[in-house]
């Protein structure tokens, strides 16, 4: 990557859903340095949905705690209307941080040979495989 180029910057929702599309991605016949860092944006990934996933359990213990509940405590029917509404802007306001990563990790020719030639039985969808062209090809 030279100084001019910029890591992309996409939301956390966005990491989530190109993580459930590359968490089903199988390679075949890479180059070795293509490879290692296709590996290494595997780990960035799980890295960084681990650490949303805590993010959100924090943010979801804080909002009760604010509304005077514990975790596992059964909120009352007439305040789960208040609880929802707060827990989905938190929820929403977490998802939207943008975090930055740099996903583009093939070339054209290498995306086609070693991901969409190899998915012979159509497991990926074409809308799954336009996401892993959108963000893995350089």
């Amino acid at each position: 990557m030279t100084k001019q180029e910029k890591n992309a910057t996409l939301s956390k929702v966005a990491i989530l859903e190109f993580n459930n599309v590359f968490a089903q991605t199988k390679v075949k016949g890479l180059p070795q340095q293509p490879y290692i860092n296709f590996l290494t944006l595997k780990v960035k990934l799980s890295s960084l949905v681990e650490q949303v996933d805590k993010d959100k359990t924090a943010a979801i213990k804080t909002v009760l705690k604010e509304l005077g509940y514990n975790e596992g405590d059964t909120i009352p029917t007439e305040k789960q209307a208040e609880v929802n509404a707060k827990l989905t802007g938190v929820i929403e306001n977490l998802f939207s941080e943008e975090v930055e990563l740099d996903t583009k990790v093939l070339s054209a020719d290498e995306f086609y040979s070693s991901i969409l030639n190899i998915d012979e039985n159509n497991v990926l969808s074409t809308e799954q495989k336009a996401v892993l062209m959108k963000h893995l090809v350089k």
